[in-house]
């Protein structure tokens, strides 16, 4: 039991790394302070490590726009189906068209 809770709180805390890694990129983007600490620390880094973390970043603002994306997306089906089945009040939509069993019998009444 000790070792689930020790990976448990491992996964923990690479998921945290992973959501800060994801917020890096805007982060990046909107604070002048934050910037100027990136710099400072980049300056004894190699310029392979320094690609793999605009990657990262760059990465995190396409997945969290791609994510917001997908939420809309998911949304607006959802209402569309939802204006679909439903008038404006709650009820069932009742079909524009008769059923088919209405046209026959009027096929057949006429006789």
């Amino acid at each position: 039991m000790p070792g689930s809770v020790a990976e448990l709180i491992g996964g923990l805390g690479e998921l945290i790394e992973w959501l800060k890694a994801s917020v890096a990129g805007w982060r990046y983007i909107a604070s002048k302070n934050y910037r100027k600490q990136i710099h400072k620390r980049w300056e004894g880094y190699s310029k392979l490590k320094i690609a793999w973390e605009i990657i990262c970043g760059v990465g995190g603002i396409v997945f969290s726009v791609l994510l917001a994306y997908a939420a809309v997306v998911l949304i607006e089906s959802a209402g569309k189906t939802a204006q679909l089945t439903e008038n404006s009040i709650g009820k069932p939509k009742v079909p524009d068209v008769a059923p088919f069993d209405t046209h026959f019998a009027a096929l057949h009444s006429r006789k």
